[in-house]
């Protein structure tokens, strides 16, 4: 399996290595899309088989942003911004979907909604590969660790995000239930800015890539 930011398509290119789709399962947050809705700066998850080190074929490939949600706060000096109790880092390597412009952080506001791809750094930051416009009707979502848990009162923290999973679907834990430091996917319909909470409608624990 490969994890990375997708540099380039003509079936597809992650990590340096060229995979062709042809016969790939694509799923963009759990569901199936076709190749054109994938975009250079996501990072993918690829499982298959590698040809050399630098061609193989994919047979699953999915994606899945680590913020969809509304900015609360945004600091263009420094390049960084909130969504969701989650900071968000823009750097040089971050692309911007054609409708945020101008595409860089100048284009982005308070209470704009967006779709954030990246990796994780040591502070738990999401340093974002890629920034993508969204609607106030798409559902909000967080991917993280699971700390604080409060199994009586359903509730646990994704850095500074209080999650509600009192009225939520669990998927893939082994126990039934959540677990401080299980990497978690959770998505919901509503947020309070106020107490920075969500009430999550799923909680879906996430394989590592060991286990894959």
């Amino acid at each position: 399996m490969a994890t990375g930011a997708i540099t380039g398509f003509g079936s597809i290119y992650v990590n340096g290595v060229h995979f062709q789709t042809m016969h790939a399962v694509i799923r963009k947050n759990g569901v199936l899309v076709d190749q054109s809705q994938l975009a250079v700066g996501e990072i993918a998850r690829v499982k298959g088989m590698k040809d050399s080190d630098s061609t193989g074929d994919a047979d699953s490939i999915d994606v899945d942003e680590n913020i969809v949600g509304a900015i609360d706060t945004l600091d263009s000096a420094n390049g960084t911004l909130s969504v969701l109790g989650q900071t968000v880092r823009i750097n040089n390597g971050t692309s911007f979907s054609s409708d945020i412009q101008p595409q860089s952080i100048g284009g982005l506001s308070v209470g704009d909604y967006i779709r954030v791809c990246g990796t994780i750094n040591a502070s738990g930051d999401v340093v974002a590969t890629r920034i993508a416009s969204s609607t106030a009707g798409d559902r909000l979502q967080v991917i993280g660790p699971v700390s604080m848990l409060n199994s009586a009162n359903h509730t646990f923290m994704i850095n500074a995000l209080h999650v509600d999973y009192s009225g939520a679907s669990l998927e893939g834990f082994a126990g039934g239930q959540p677990g401080d430091g299980d990497q978690v996917e959770v998505r919901g319909t509503v947020y309070d800015p106020a107490s920075t909470t969500l009430s999550a409608t799923q909680v879906e624990r996430m394989e590592s890539e060991h286990e894959e």
